[in-house]
């Protein structure tokens, strides 16, 4: 399907502009950093990472702006671009304003290359995809499995019922998770004796971020609050209430490098109003701003641990500063990834062999 949308989508585009683009190469790997396609564009055929993605409209943008950074730094190639089925005019927009370059099967682009400026939107989408048989390794109740993976790949060899218990997820879940891996390749069987083992953790990883506040994180929200000053959080001590900062705040602490204003809180629903009254919070409309910034709480989804008390671990952390798409979010997720992440995942598990 991957292979079909590009083809299409090279189509439609040499169609509306007078461009030539040919494809230099398939599923480019560089380590655990992989690219979908190489493609070059133009006369003086310009180099293009390309990360192709049906459905772009329920993307985590910030975390595709975020991908293909990486895949383009490992790769040598300073442009990356996103190819997709189809681009709505409000999402090229979004997309121009992120300075992600795209093309899709129906000619819209946004393309920023020497001596090519070119810039379509509008163009209706004719003949749609059949949509691909949905993972429920990457649903709600799988995504809350996987992440528990990726915090401690050894999980995978445990019996399910500890599985279960550590998720807090059925019996019965963890084994079409595991077969949901398997098929999606990153789950391997070593045969008996030898257990199982996580492959392309890079890979999960970057599927788990860019399907958990689609798919798992809007199911968690508890609602959103506003405060009477700015860091009333100071004199908050959050593990009172069973609770972890996450976000802007949790990146803070972990990089010193943004000043928060949006809050975010994960804790027990059952301590929603205890801890609404303690922080004296009031409640706001979804998208309504103030001047103090917003505060979002979500529902915890995981068994506490003891390796991050204060905060969300860098993972999720960095999920939630991507999900915002916003420029300053960002480049701290960046800086959480090279300083936690990138690590911890060259460290832990290799890449597909």
């Amino acid at each position: 399907m991957e292979n079909q949308i590009l083809e299409r989508a090279i189509t439609a585009l040499t169609a509306e502009v007078p461009l030539q683009v040919a494809i230099r190469d398939r599923e480019v790997a560089i380590g655990r950093y992989r690219a979908d396609a190489l493609i070059e564009l133009g006369d003086d055929a310009v180099p293009y990472v390309v990360e192709i993605k049906p459905r772009a409209a329920q993307a985590n943008l910030g975390a595709l702006v975020e991908q293909l950074r990486l895949i383009q730094e490992h790769h040598g190639v300073d442009r990356g671009m996103l190819v997709t089925d189809y681009v709505n005019p409000n999402l090229a927009a979004r997309l121009k304003k992120l300075e992600l370059q795209f093309i899709d099967t129906a000619g819209n682009a946004y393309i920023n290359a020497p001596r090519n400026f070119i810039y379509v939107r509008g163009n209706k989408l004719l003949q749609e995809f059949t949509a691909t048989e949905t993972n429920r390794a990457f649903e709600p109740t799988g995504l809350k499995v996987v992440y528990a993976f990726l915090k401690n790949p050894e999980l995978v060899n445990r019996p399910y019922r500890h599985i279960a218990e550590v998720t807090g997820v059925a019996n019965g879940t963890i084994g079409w998770v595991m077969n949901g891996l398997k098929e999606a390749g990153y789950l391997r069987d070593l045969g008996r004796d030898k257990g199982k083992r996580l492959i392309d953790l890079e890979g999960l990883f970057r599927r788990w971020v860019d399907a958990y506040p689609l798919k798992l994180q809007k199911k968690l929200n508890l609602g959103t609050w506003t405060a009477g000053n700015p860091i009333w959080w100071v004199d908050v001590v959050i593990e009172e209430f069973g609770a972890v900062w996450g976000g802007e705040l949790a990146a803070d602490k972990l990089t010193h490098y943004i000043k928060p204003k949006d809050v975010t809180v994960y804790l027990p629903k059952k301590r929603l109003n205890e801890f609404v009254n303690g922080a004296r919070l009031r409640r706001t409309g979804k998208d309504q701003r103030t001047e103090e910034g917003v505060v979002r709480i979500f529902d915890m989804f995981w068994t506490p641990d003891n390796q991050w008390t204060e905060t969300t671990d860098p993972i999720l952390t960095y999920a939630d500063l991507t999900s915002t798409g916003d420029p300053r979010n960002l480049e701290t997720a960046k800086l959480v990834y090279e300083k936690y992440i990138d690590r911890y995942l060259r460290g832990t598990a290799p890449g597909r062999d």
